[in-house]
């Protein structure tokens, strides 16, 4: 498509675009810290430092991430030479990424140019040109980052602050001593078992493949725009219809979005004993405050949108999209009463637009995003492995359960809800589910954050009849960063789990 830029995969990228866009990265991270352009002032956009500008958990989490994305690849042509640079994506669904994980563009410690020079790599990690601080705390809270501070992956800590100090030098000296490749390795295999390789036994003790890349197939059948942009909008729809046995749920984007955001960051698939587990790993893409410091944030946010244009066009809506006036997830919430109603027009701060109309600037909207023709970019087609991802929906008849009872203000930073199956005495419990959380450390500071602090989930026993779901004791366990290997109660209360849609005894609601 001529006059388009293209957003490509980064492993499809030639040598010279990939050249492009290392120094282009490096560019805007040697800018000074209040640079409008800087590598710091544009990642600080979508946590620390305040004010936070960035919406998820509500429907307008595509669209301002699309135009975060924007205001990112506006900064890179500035560098000289990359005046036609379009932001590549990390394909997560890909038959590469299946079987080496993150591509050695963002593991590699220094790049080697097409003309033999080599740098430190700027997209494995990035240096603080001055400190995030939680002016509440410094001392103590898990948001102080000082100035010299480098960006960390799983399986290492960036637990920096006064309080965590020792542990986590004592924890990343340990990692230091292995080989680079060695810890890549640790990290990729985290991964690869998020994105591929979680499995759970079903009643007949199959053992069934599960993982988000099935989630990235399965958000593309999600109804509307509404259901597919948020967690709480889509955790509403599954609510309504959990009466339903032959309804499957919806995923929305987020969710798979979420997912890698910890297995980035720091957190192990519950359940597999048959890997390493780093309990103190807290990498900056765990949590929202950071997650942007870390190059790949942007990567991964670019499949995301990659993903978001594939729904479009799946759904013939590639020219607007429309939100369900007053369903949850689309109204700012302050205290438990709606402040603001999200629309198509709503601001998106902080990016701005030439108005076509005034001529004068103004906040982009949602409206403003929707055509990405009209934003100067499109994506390549997708491989054989995309094309094949959309097929027909079977059929499902199977009962659900509903987990509930979650607050995010009372669990500190991001965290996981794990669903397993008791089994006979002496059988190890089936891990039947996971669901990622992307947070803060404090979600009270964060306006947007209010709006969603309940998180449900509702899930399709696939692979369970009818009978067998009665006769079966399901729970859920809470994954947090104190207790990465989980616990049943919160304040002292079990985390409550109810079966739905089970024929066996009528329980059609």
């Amino acid at each position: 498509m001529s006059g388009f830029r293209v957003r490509k995969d980064v492993r499809r990228l030639s040598d010279h675009e990939r050249d492009k866009v290392v120094r282009a990265f490096k560019h805007i991270m040697e800018l000074p810290p209040d640079d409008n352009n800087s590598y710091f002032t544009i990642a600080g956009y979508h946590g620390l430092p305040e004010p936070q500008y960035c919406y998820h958990g509500v429907v307008l989490f595509p669209t301002w991430h699309r135009a975060y994305l924007c205001r990112l690849e506006d900064a890179l042509r500035t560098a000289p030479g990359c005046e036609d640079l379009a932001l590549p994506y990390w394909d997560e669904a890909s038959n590469e990424t299946k079987e080496e994980g993150i591509p050695r563009i963002f593991t590699d410690k220094e790049y080697t140019f097409q003309d033999g020079s080599s740098i430190p790599n700027p997209l494995r990690s990035y240096k603080l040109p001055k400190g995030i601080v939680d002016v509440e705390d410094k001392k103590t809270s898990k948001d102080t980052k000082p100035e010299g501070y480098q960006t960390v992956r799983y399986p290492y800590s960036g637990l920096v602050s006064d309080k965590f100090a020792d542990r986590t030098r004592l924890h990343n000296s340990a990692l230091d001593d292995k080989e680079t490749d060695e810890v890549a390795k640790i990290l990729n295999q985290n991964v690869i078992r998020w994105l591929y390789l979680q499995k759970f036994q079903n009643h007949e003790e199959k053992w069934i493949s599960s993982g988000e890349k099935d989630n990235y197939v399965n958000c593309l059948e999600a109804p509307n725009y509404t259901v597919f942009s948020n967690t709480t909008s889509a955790e509403r729809y599954n609510e309504e219809n959990r009466g339903k046995p032959t309804v499957s749920p919806v995923v929305p984007i987020e969710q798979p979005h979420n997912a890698v955001h910890l297995a980035v960051g720091g957190f192990d698939v519950p359940g597999d004993k048959n890997h390493n587990v780093y309990e103190f790993a807290n990498g900056d893409m765990g949590e929202n405050d950071t997650a942007a410091f870390d190059p790949l944030f942007f990567f991964h946010h670019c499949f995301i949108d990659y993903i978001f244009w594939r729904w479009q066009d799946r759904h013939n809506k590639k020219e607007s999209l429309e939100i369900m006036k007053g369903y949850p997830g689309t109204q700012l919430i302050k205290r438990g009463k709606a402040t603001a109603n999200f629309t198509m027009d709503f601001p998106l701060a902080p990016f701005e637009i030439n108005d076509q109309v005034t001529g004068k600037k103004r906040n982009m909207t949602s409206n403003d995003v929707v055509d990405i023709s009209k934003l100067g970019y499109t994506y390549t087609e997708p491989g054989l492995h995309l094309n094949l991802m959309v097929a027909a929906q079977r059929f499902v008849d199977a009962p659900k359960l509903k987990i509930s009872g979650i607050n995010r203000a009372k669990i500190p930073g991001s965290f996981m809800v794990s669903v397993w199956a008791k089994t006979s005495e002496g059988m190890p419990d089936r891990l039947l589910h996971t669901k990622a959380v992307l947070s803060r450390w404090d979600v009270e500071k964060c306006g947007n954050c209010q709006s969603h602090l309940e998180v449900k989930s509702i899930v399709h026993l696939t692979g369970f009849d009818h009978e067998e779901a009665i006769d079966t004791m399901f729970y859920a366990k809470i994954h947090t960063r104190e207790k990465p290997e989980g616990e049943r109660y919160i304040a002292g209360r079990e985390i409550p789990i109810t079966l739905n849609a089970c024929r066996a005894v009528g329980i059609i609601r």
